[in-house]
């Protein structure tokens, strides 16, 4: 009995690595089509960065020239600052103006949908997913695109991956029809910076980083200070390389309007 009960478990163990074998033996090759036919489907393209979650390619093009951007519902601050970098990013590829409507518009358009808060920066208890602040869908064919998202944040999102997914140039400048689902795979993604050690970063060059940073969808940004910002009533501390209470308030305002706290 006892020889029977450990011999069966060694079979049935043989027979099911045979098993894997012939299994993997079978889809190998499905899943090497599968893997080349996915590449040969976003060759050609621009790579976007961070990955969407979720992206699907067509074979036809939406020229640039002649779109408008359309924001629809009841725009916040948030929202037609998203559409104004929509616009430029837009209009420096395609050398003439895309215009931002606030209404009504004719030809063809680039939609700008929010459909929750304006909810512009991270809060305690954020998690990722499809159903979360950040998350976007856009769809781009070649009458033209529509962009939906939860929130203010989600529609700067989609903005920054329409700028990526710009082809061309000039008259040739074209959008790829594509169909996306994104969202973040981390609830928080910030960069710490360490103005306490070494030379002092001026103004311009944190709005600097701030503009790097949001392109890849970046969310906070964390200034490590010893003494290096200015402390009222405390002239003495760090006089001569130190950024003014005004700068500081500046820096953080410029921060929100791209989302990034």
């Amino acid at each position: 009995m006892v020889a029977i009960i450990q011999s069966g478990p060694r079979k049935t163990w043989a027979s099911l690595r045979r098993r894997r074998v012939v299994r993997w033996l079978l889809c190998a090759p499905i899943l090497g089509w599968a893997f080349l036919i996915s590449a040969w489907a976003i060759a050609g393209h621009n790579v976007l960065l961070p990955q969407p979650q979720q992206i699907h390619y067509g074979v036809r093009q939406l020229r640039i020239r002649g779109l408008s951007i359309r924001l629809v519902g009841e725009p916040s601050i948030e929202d037609r600052f998203a559409a104004e970098q929509l616009s430029s990013c837009l209009s420096d590829v395609a050398k003439e103006p895309v215009h931002v409507s606030l209404g009504e518009a004719s030809g063809k358009l680039i939609v700008l949908r929010r459909t929750g808060e304006v909810s512009a920066l991270p809060l305690p208890g954020e998690q990722p997913g499809p159903e979360s602040r950040e998350a976007y869908t856009l769809k781009v064919t070649p009458d033209g695109g529509t962009v939906q998202a939860t929130s203010s944040a989600g529609l700067f999102y989609a903005v920054q991956t329409l700028c990526q997914l710009i082809e061309g140039n000039a008259a040739e400048a074209s959008l790829p029809e594509v169909e996306v689902q994104d969202w973040p795979s981390l609830a928080y993604r910030g960069t710490m910076i360490d103005i306490s050690h070494g030379p002092l970063p001026k103004e311009d060059e944190i709005k600097r980083q701030l503009d790097f940073l949001s392109r890849w969808k970046s969310n906070q940004y964390y200034l490590y200070s010893e003494d290096s910002i200015e402390l009222r009533g405390y002239p003495l501390v760090n006089p001569e390389g130190r950024l003014a209470q005004d700068e500081v308030r500046r820096i953080v305002a410029y921060g929100r309007e791209r989302h990034i706290e």
